[in-house]
């Protein structure tokens, strides 16, 4: 099959997981919008919170994204019950790890008044992490169910679910943050708590929709067994556990930057947060491709003779890469017009205008890395490249990062630079990578 057949089977499967995935990122840009209207302080300690929430929680989400190839391969060999169990075995597993992530969460909390950090900037971003950490649950439960549904091609009704989980956000933000309808204005603990509630709506909404719909009668996807099955479980944790580390070190970085860029003042940090909110919004587009690739490699690989994998995964490559590109100009188009969304204050402004400049200069590397890990999980390829993404983020991205920003004082940019590095070096290692296994499985 063509690389321009491969993309239109990609396209319409990745569209909603993109719709998706900007639902995420909406709430997270009204979020820093609302937050921003408190001020930097507020904004800085919003950032500081979701860097280490992010970090530990990117671990749980990383080890759910083994289930939707898992589906996708058992699906298109016509195993029904493989997929069940699997789902099954999946909420148990990961909902251990929600708890276990949970505690982590407030083991980081205790850790930020030693961050280095302003005194109200670290008190804020305390309170911030122990509400959300909360939510950790259900987020693992909701995205337990959309990798079932993702796996089975059934990329909308997650969607559905984020689209209506925004107005549901941007309500009880505006209630809890600003103080209306009775409540206290609780400000950033409000975001928070407003944050915890929509992530319990997003859990309850898909489970309920999964369970009430003829076409995964046959799955019985809520009626929760108890028996566990050995072999179900370390196959998830065996692509899971490699998959979740891979987007651990990835974020670690950007997550390690936040702190680095803390010792520069919160006007750096809020900076940093505006350009990184807007790159996870592009990054969240090509994250969407990632997944739908995953699935159509993973199908790919459960047809006899693995099917047509080359085609199938350089062809979601490419179209990453273009994408990104595309968002890489628009960024520097229209730097101010963005940065001016998010916050009314000069100095802050200036600085995230140059780090967009910079962030459009990896959009095309993040683009192919991240495709790139996705068709890699598709053929269940992992363990070495989480070897890959630890080098380039913790070996490259993380020590440049220290090096060009306060040795060579370029300050927050020359942190931002190092990302060019650690993305660029990530996407060369996994895209020859997948070239290599491909290849290897094809002539099998």
């Amino acid at each position: 099959m063509s690389y321009k057949a491969h993309i239109k089977k990609i396209i319409p499967l990745a569209m909603p997981i993109v719709i998706g995935h900007l639902g995420i990122m909406s709430m997270g840009i009204v979020d820093n919008i609302m937050i921003g209207r408190l001020g930097a302080t507020w904004l800085a300690a919003a950032s500081l919170g979701n860097a280490l929430f992010s970090l530990l929680m990117i671990l749980g989400l990383g080890a759910t994204f083994a289930l939707s190839p898992l589906i996708a391969a058992a699906f298109s060999a016509g195993d029904r019950e493989e997929c069940s169990t699997l789902l099954h075995n999946g909420v148990w597993l990961f909902s251990a790890m929600a708890i276990l992530i949970m505690f982590m969460l407030w083991g980081a909390e205790a850790l930020i008044p030693f961050m280095g950090q302003e005194e109200e900037v670290a008190r804020l971003a305390a309170s911030y992490l122990h509400i959300v950490s909360w939510s950790m649950l259900p987020l693992m439960l909701f995205q337990t169910y959309r990798q079932f549904t993702d796996g089975l091609s059934h990329t909308r009704p997650a969607m559905y679910m984020l689209l209506l989980a925004n107005g549901v956000n941007i309500l009880f933000n505006w209630v809890l943050i600003y103080g209306h309808w009775g409540f206290p204005a609780l400000e950033l603990d409000g975001a928070a708590l407003s944050t915890l509630i929509t992530r319990i709506f997003l859990s309850l909404s898909l489970f309920v929709f999964v369970g009430t719909r003829r076409v995964y009668r046959d799955f019985r996807p809520t009626r929760i067994r108890l028996k566990l099955h050995r072999e179900k479980i370390k196959k998830l944790l065996r692509l899971g556990i490699p998959s979740g580390f891979q987007a651990f070190f990835e974020i670690a970085a950007f997550s390690a930057m936040a702190v680095i860029i803390g010792w520069l003042g919160a006007e750096a940090l809020a900076a940093h947060q505006i350009a990184l909110s807007l790159a996870a919004i592009t990054f969240m587009l090509v994250l969407g491709i990632s997944s739908a690739a995953s699935i159509r490699v993973g199908a790919e690989f459960g047809r006899p003779g693995h099917g047509d994998i080359r085609a199938a995964g350089f062809s979601s490559v490419w179209l990453g890469a273009g994408i990104m590109a595309v968002n890489g100009l628009l960024f520097v188009l229209f730097r101010k017009e963005l940065v001016a969304l998010f916050i009314d204050d000069a100095p802050v402004q200036r600085i995230a205008e140059q780090l967009l400049i910079i962030a459009a200069a990896f959009q095309i590397f993040d683009g192919i890395q991240a495709v790139a890990v996705g068709i890699l999980r598709g053929i269940q390829d992992v363990k070495i490249p989480t070897a890959i993404t630890f080098v380039a983020y913790w070996i490259i991205n993380i020590p440049l990062g220290y090096l060009f920003g306060f040795t060579l004082n370029l300050g927050v940019e020359g942190v931002w630079y190092a990302f060019v590095l650690g993305l660029g070096s990530a996407a060369v290692m996994l895209l020859g990578r997948f070239s290599h296994k491909s290849r290897l499985l094809t002539r099998a």
